[in-house]
């Protein structure tokens, strides 16, 4: 019996340290979400900031300009927590008629 309670304390606390990483992670990703709009308002609205447990925040969603992605990214590398920021997820709208 006592190895039995060991094992699922043991499995409890491996649960809500998991738990408390991935609300870490949230929190980075709110705060990075909150600059970017904060920082770039509008034009913003369609970009999404995802963060992993290593703190390498992802771009994602449309931006007007490539200029616009370049400042998403570095806005989003410089949130506490954040190691480094890709934004290959980011697609620019085109304004040509050329396909």
């Amino acid at each position: 019996m006592k190895t039995s309670y060991a094992a699922s304390l043991a499995l409890t606390i491996a649960a809500l340290g998991l738990s408390m990483a991935h609300a870490g992670e949230t929190g980075i990703a709110a705060k990075a979400q909150q600059t970017l709009t904060q920082e770039m308002g509008a034009t913003a609205k369609d970009m999404t900031v995802a963060v992993d447990g290593n703190g390498v925040a992802t771009l994602q969603g449309w931006a007007q300009e490539p200029k616009d992605v370049n400042q998403a990214r570095y806005l989003v590398s410089r949130v506490e927590g954040v190691k480094t920021a890709h934004s290959s997820g980011v697609r620019t709208w085109s304004s040509t008629d050329k396909y």
